[in-house]
């Protein structure tokens, strides 16, 4: 089963819906290491992978499930959408479809991301439609070329939660107004295009250079006070900041410094918020993220190949980005500006579609660039 990745609680209501118990789910490494899932995740039989690297070990996991019978769930999105529509399908995905050649179902949602937006930790109430389809046969699979198998799939694939409540306006409600933590991921005005200039109270988020103030309705849609401001929902104001993003990664002089915190899983209490373990400054290049500071008390520059990062998972509601680097774990907490890990996290993307084509290929294919 491959599915959408539009809310924290996705693969609870994917197999809630879905008669067939056997499923396996493919979840990220670090997950695994919290107090509320350490017992969980590995009694409903899940296969921790590591986002984004190379990992041998979780596949062999994973072939191992198929010749016992039994089936997997995997999310080929890697991480839960950040607005609220499509993200890049890895490429990967098409070739483990190849190799197994297995049935494939589809399971798609509608306001999902609607119920449980990536910018909150408040559940808003309210309507969650789930499909399942047959996608491929696995004589499909022999017959088609992974570049029709994954042209199928993007097809069936995409949505847009804001699009699909236009059409249906549901009312999403919740114990704080819906706009509330939006700035958590929306940092750049499209008025006068400061960043993280944003403050939110009540059901207005505010531009505290230029005075635009945005509001936004049950049904999401959002209403401002400057007619020039075109953008009726969060998808459409996020993916302008990645047009603004893509723009200027891609100057000759480009170098981005950030101060930060670096650290690692905390074993002793297994919350979610890391040991501190260094202090130092994260420097963006075109082609290497660089990590100058202390390490375990000693003085370190750690370089990582942005080759090898598609991107930087993040969580808006700790302020921290984290990933898997040659199999070891990091994780990256800003100190000046706690939010700008959206911000960082956009950067990394669009450098690493600089020198990565197959992975540029994919991104066009779900962003509007």
């Amino acid at each position: 089963m491959l599915a959408q990745h539009c809310s924290r609680e996705e693969f609870f209501y994917t197999l809630a819906g879905f008669q067939k118990k056997d499923l396996h789910i493919v979840v990220g490494y670090q997950n695994f290491l919290r107090k509320n899932r350490i017992w969980f995740l590995p009694a409903i039989g899940a296969i921790p992978k590591y986002l984004y690297g190379q990992d041998t070990l979780s596949v062999r996991k994973m072939l191992r499930v198929i010749q016992r019978g039994e089936s997997l769930l995997l999310y080929p999105e890697g991480i839960q959408s950040t607005s609220g529509s499509t993200q890049p399908i890895n490429p990967a995905t098409i070739k483990l479809l190849k190799k197994c050649g297995l049935p494939v179902v589809l399971c798609s949602s509608q306001g999902a991301y609607l119920t449980r937006p990536r910018y909150s930790s408040v559940i808003r109430h309210g309507q969650i439609n789930y499909h399942y389809q047959l996608l491929f046969t696995p004589q499909e699979l022999a017959e088609l070329s992974e570049n029709q198998i994954y042209d199928k799939l993007l097809k069936n694939f995409r949505y847009n939660d804001f699009d699909f409540n236009q059409q249906f306006h549901i009312a999403y409600h919740g114990k704080v107004p819906n706009i509330t933590g939006l700035n958590n991921i929306i940092f750049r005005c499209p008025i006068c295009e400061h960043d993280f200039c944003f403050q939110v109270e009540h059901d207005t988020m505010t531009c505290t250079h230029c005075g635009l103030a945005v509001t936004m309705d049950a049904y999401y849609q959002l209403h401002a006070n400057e007619a020039s401001f075109k953008f009726t929902n969060i998808d459409q104001w996020y993916q302008w900041q990645r047009q603004t993003v893509h723009r200027s990664v891609n100057q000759n002089d480009f170098t981005y410094t950030l101060p930060v915190q670096i650290g690692d899983i905390n074993l002793r209490t297994l919350t979610a918020r890391p040991d501190i373990i260094g202090t130092g400054t994260l420097t963006l290049t075109h082609e290497h993220l660089i990590y100058k500071g202390t390490y375990h008390n000693q003085n370190t520059t750690l370089t990582f190949d942005l080759h090898l990062i598609p991107s930087l998972p993040f969580d808006p509601i700790l302020h921290n980005v984290d990933m898997v680097y040659n199999n070891k774990y990091y994780c990256f907490m800003p100190t000046a500006n706690p939010l700008a890990c959206v911000q960082l996290t956009l950067m990394v993307e669009e450098l690493h579609n600089r020198i990565d084509p197959a992975w540029r290929k994919v991104c066009e294919d779900v962003y509007d660039y």
